[in-house]
This record gives structure tokens, C-alpha cells and sequence, in this order.
């Protein structure tokens, strides 16, 4: 763990409460470190049990907070962290995970997650060891083992992710409003530069490979809006969402994966330990195999970049019965876009990116409408919803 900087370095306009000095202290106390040099990663952790697990929306949380406290350094070092694991094919996961190895490959007591099915309550990297090739952190050497993300034997930080299981896409979002609450100095306009140009991948495999043929996108063909007029379905598994697990809506959502297992029979093939099961947002052993029956679905029937065709999708999703409009991954979706337009526009004043194409320009303003169209064909206006 590494020691925040002291109070006095952090910026605030007001006397505190004791409640919000005690959040401050509890949020610098989470802080953790993996390595060093350029091989450092530092993330929150969401318990002191909990080591080497990088939860994306908790982290981007976690980075805004900082940046309003005065220490975008460290807003700007967990995302670094996040975006680690951004794959070759522009995906970014729920989950990132890391560790530190010796030699002999054996993980460092106290320096990050080990090869598990499950950390605590969360899904552990064992989970998603059979990774599309286009998911897998960019340097990574191969698919079966984590990313090492070092030069050294003696500084091994190795990288892997729930590769698959993406993140809910607020990161444009955030790194905005990060730059927006730093200082803007010279080394701010970098990190916005560096995560710019890895946003665009992001939004990439958003629009390519998750958005392609639904109505309205700017990839559909005019046939395709008369064969699939349904709405965009964005949502490949329950873990992609931040709907709550003991949420009512999962009993009618899951109900297609449920009576396929039940009929199958199927069982996971190892136990979901007490730690799981414990978890405040536990959804109950039904649901939960539900998760992980979806999981291996994903892993099976996703290709090497699982790019999406009108035709692959049928076969994904008569294999995989589980598609949802979630609220909040399409409101953040649809501000994302347009925060990403903002960040480009930012840098383009400052001369840091050349005037994009129109082509460029086309296809930026076409993905906005998409996702604003998205979010506004959720409300129904005669019941009000």
C-alpha cells in the first residue's frame, strides 16, 4: 500500500465535517501500488482483503474523487492502471487484474491477486483464461497466462482482465471532467492527449463490434433497418451493467438462461466459495449460475475479435439467450460520445491533434446521434417512462 499525500496538500475551500474527514482518510487508506518505475500500478481497492483487483466503474469513481481533492496525479494514475488492459481491438474490461511475480512465476505474498477463480467476493482472472485473442492486453504474449508488463524478472507486474466482460463506458466521461477539475498544466494536456487517442479505440469497439447492425446504426444497411428494427441491445452479460445483483429485474431477464440450465442440467465446475455467497449484492445460486453459465457462453461463441455480423449475432444469441437495454450503460454511452467530441475539440485548440477528416468528423457526429437516439427511444411517452 502507498501513503496519500499528507491532508495538507489537499485541496479543500471549507472546514470539514467529521464525516467527510473520515471519507477522505478511508479513500487515501484504499489506495494500493504494484510495482515500480514505469512498471507501477496504482489502483483503490475496495476492502483490505482485497488485493490486486481493479474494478473499472469503482476506480473511475474513485479517480474523479481525487481530482476534486486536488490530486489529479493520482485521478490520472489509476486510469493508466484501467487502460493497462485495453486490448488490441480497443476493448476495455470490467475488471483488471494484477500481481507480481518472482522467477519461478509464484505470486508475491501481498503484491496482487493470484491465478483464482474467485478474490473474495469478486470474479477472479482463473474465470476468463480463455480469452479471444483481441481482447488480451496489448503486449500480451499469449492467451493463457497473464500479460507481464516488465522488463525485469525481479519486477514481473503481470496484467489480465475479464477479458469479454466489458466496462460500463464512462471513462470519457470522467477523464474530461478529471482534466476540467486539474490545474491544465502542460503534463495534464498530455494525459488528456494519451487517453484520447485510446478513447477513440474504445469507442471503436463500442460502435464496430458491440452497436453494428442495430436500428439506426450508421454501419446498418437500409435492408437491415427493415429486417432488425429492434432496438440496440448493448448488454452481453449481467456483469456489464451496475444494476444491482439482488435486483427484482434479474428474476424476468435471466428466466430464458435459467430454464436452459435447468434443462441441461448444468452445474459450474468448481464451487462458489462462502465469500460469494456472503457478498451484500449476491443474487442466489440460480442467478449466479446463470452468470457464469453466460460467461462460458461468451468465451465459447466470441470470435478472435468478436466482430459482429447480422449473422453471428443470431447464432451468439440463440446460443447465449440474454440481451438487455440497460439505462445506465446507454445514458452513459450517449454522454461519452459527446465527451469524447469535447476532448478532441480541447486538443485540437491545443494544437496537440490535427483538424480531423470529414469523414472523421462524419462518423463522430453519427455515433452521437446513435447513442442519443438510443437513450431516447427508452422513454415511452404515454406511460411516461
Amino acid at each position: 500500500m502507498i501513503t496519500a499525500a499528507p491532508y495538507n496538500s489537499w485541496q479543500y475551500s471549507r472546514t470539514e465535517t467529521t464525516l467527510e474527514s473520515r471519507a477522505r482518510s478511508l479513500l487515501a487508506s484504499s489506495i494500493r501500488t504494484i510495482g515500480d518505475g514505469a512498471n507501477k500500478h496504482i489502483y483503490p481497492t475496495a476492502c483490505d482483503s482485497i488485493e490486486g483487483v481493479a474494478d473499472s466503474t469503482t476506480t473511475l469513481i474513485a479517480a474523479r474523487t481525487f481530482s476534486k481533492l486536488g490530486r489529479s496525479d493520482l485521478a490520472w494514475d489509476f486510469l493508466r492502471t484501467l487502460f493497462s488492459a485495453q486490448g488490441s481491438n480497443g476493448f476495455l474490461p470490467r475488471f483488471v487484474y494484477l500481481n507480481r511475480t518472482d522467477e519461478d512465476e509464484n505470486v508475491v505474498e501481498g503484491e496482487g491477486s493470484g491465478w483464482d477463480e474467485f478474490i473474495g467476493p469478486y470474479p477472479g482472472p482463473k474465470l476468463f483464461s480463455g480469452a479471444p485473442k483481441g481482447y488480451v492486453p496489448l503486449s500480451s504474449i499469449n492467451n493463457d497466462k497473464p500479460h507481464s508488463h516488465s522488463a525485469t524478472l525481479e519486477a514481473k507486474v503481470n496484467i489480465w482482465s475479464s477479458n469479454t466482460i466489458m466496462a460500463s463506458p464512462y471513462h470519457a466521461t470522467t477523464i474530461l471532467e478529471i482534466f476540467y477539475l486539474s490545474s491544465q498544466t502542460n503534463v495534464d494536456v498530455g494525459n488528456l492527449e494519451f487517453f484520447y487517442n485510446n478513447l477513440k479505440k474504445w469507442h471503436d469497439f463500442l460502435h464496430k463490434q458491440i452497436l453494428p447492425i442495430c436500428a439506426g446504426s450508421p454501419t446498418a444497411t437500409a435492408s437491415t433497418h427493415k429486417v432488425n428494427p429492434a432496438p440496440c441491445l448493448p448488454v452481453r452479460h449481467p456483469w456489464e451493467t451496475d444494476i444491482d445483483g439482488t435486483s427484482l429485474l434479474w428474476d424476468y431477464a435471466l428466466e430464458n438462461v435459467t430454464t436452459i440450465i435447468a434443462n441441461k442440467g448444468w452445474t459450474p465446475k468448481f464451487e462458489i466459495p462462502a465469500a460469494v455467497k456472503a457478498s451484500f449484492d449476491y443474487p442466489g445460486d440460480d442467478a449466479y449460475n446463470a452468470h457464469l453459465y453466460l460467461l462460458q457462453c461468451l468465451s465459447d461463441h466470441a470470435g478472435n475479435n468478436n466482430h459482429i455480423t447480422k449473422h453471428s449475432s443470431q447464432l451468439f444469441h440463440s446460443a447465449c439467450p440474454f440481451q438487455m437495454v440497460d439505462v445506465g450503460f446507454t445514458a452513459a454511452l450517449s454522454k461519452a460520445d459527446k465527451d469524447l467530441s469535447q476532448i478532441g475539440q480541447i486538443l485540437l485548440d491545443k494544437r496537440r491533434i490535427a483538424q480531423p477528416s470529414w469523414s472523421d468528423m462524419d462518423v463522430s457526429g453519427d455515433r452521437s446521434h446513435l447513442s442519443e437516439r438510443m437513450l431516447h427511444h427508452l422513454w415511452d411517452d404515454k406511460g411516461t417512462t
